[in-house]
């Protein structure tokens, strides 16, 4: 799988089953999207601009939202608070953070 190459099905990414019940909630945050709905009723997952600037550090994003759902049709219907990645994910790096860090390790080892 290569980083960066568009949407990714969700089985793909290797996930438990609790961080797949709980991807599908990301998308009530605006952090991604569904795409590519195929024959078998699996789709795709793209990261939104708003996704990408979050696990920058960039931007803040709800803390909470409450949705309701009619006929299959889930609607955000309130919002409260913000929060920022590492109030979320402490421990969250990108590849230049854990290649550092692994050269570091491979240094005194």
């Amino acid at each position: 799988m290569k980083a960066g190459g568009g949407p990714l099905r969700l089985s793909d990414l290797g996930l438990t089953t609790s961080e797949h019940g709980n991807s599908n909630k990301i998308q009530f945050f605006g952090l991604a999207v569904r795409v590519d709905r195929d024959e078998t009723k699996t789709c795709k997952w793209l990261i939104t601009r708003k996704g990408i600037e979050f696990l920058k550090g960039d931007i803040a994003v709800d803390k909470r939202v409450w949705t309701l759902s009619v006929d299959g049709d889930v609607t955000v219907i309130d919002r409260e608070g913000s929060v920022f990645v590492h109030q979320v994910d402490s421990e969250l790096q990108w590849r230049a953070d854990y290649a550092r860090e692994a050269s570091e390790r491979a240094r005194t080892a």
